[in-house]
């Protein structure tokens, strides 16, 4: 079946024996890939292009695997629902609505993701910030009279940078990507606004980070 994500054109997918309410085990990946797009190409051992791996490549070996366990295994297969979500390279909106199916509660959960053939038990949280700092609009050539939210956004994201940020034994380092910096309208003005969107990866709690990058913007030294 399919069920449409609110104010988007695209759906999830969901598969799953019509007799079993609440199947034990669950297949799930992503359907969406990041931009741009690579057009498909193939040579006699390989399939090449945009999501061919990231997730198409576990994809379809998820379906190949379903359709092994219904020749195979029907017992276990009567037991097994798959389920492809959209927005997972986004705002995660796919999963965020699939949480929705309170008869989804599986005893197993298998996630498709690239992890260069190795078994992993565990993943990094998710923190999405967006930072944003007001100036006064004014001519450049006349600096006492406007202020750059540029300016301003610029030591705060280094700082943001530079920072240590904490890390778990099993996880590894939070990491951090700085992937939107916008601001200004002309050369020679001052920015009225300025904004910058950070995706944290995190090791430890989300409320952790949340406060020590809260501090960081306020001024306060470590």
């Amino acid at each position: 079946m399919r069920f449409g994500v609110a104010s988007t054109k695209v759906s999830n997918l969901l598969k799953q024996p019509a007799f079993v309410s609440a199947p034990l085990i669950l297949f799930n990946t992503h359907l969406d890939t990041v931009p741009p797009y690579i057009p498909p190409t193939m040579d006699e051992m390989n399939i090449y292009g945009r999501g061919s791996n990231d997730a198409k490549g576990q994809l379809a070996c998820m379906i190949s695997a379903a359709q092994y366990l219904v020749d195979y295994h029907p017992t276990v297969a009567n037991q097994l629902a798959l389920l492809f979500v959209v927005g997972e390279e986004t705002d995660h909106i796919g999963m965020t609505k699939a949480n929705d199916f309170t008869r989804l509660n599986p005893d197993y959960l298998i996630v498709g993701e690239p992890t260069d053939m190795k078994f992993a038990t565990i993943q990094k949280g998710a923190l999405k910030v967006v930072l944003r700092c007001k100036g006064i609009s004014g001519h450049s050539g006349y600096p006492s009279q406007g202020e750059s939210a540029i300016h301003t956004l610029i030591p705060v994201l280094s700082d943001i940078l530079n920072y240590k940020w904490p890390s778990d034994a099993a996880l590894g380092s939070t990491t951090l990507n700085i992937g939107f910096v916008e601001g200004g309208h002309a050369l020679n003005a001052w920015a009225e606004n300025a904004s910058a969107k950070i995706f944290f990866r995190v090791t430890t709690s989300i409320a952790d980070v949340q406060k020590k990058l809260e501090n960081i913007v306020a001024g306060d030294t470590f």
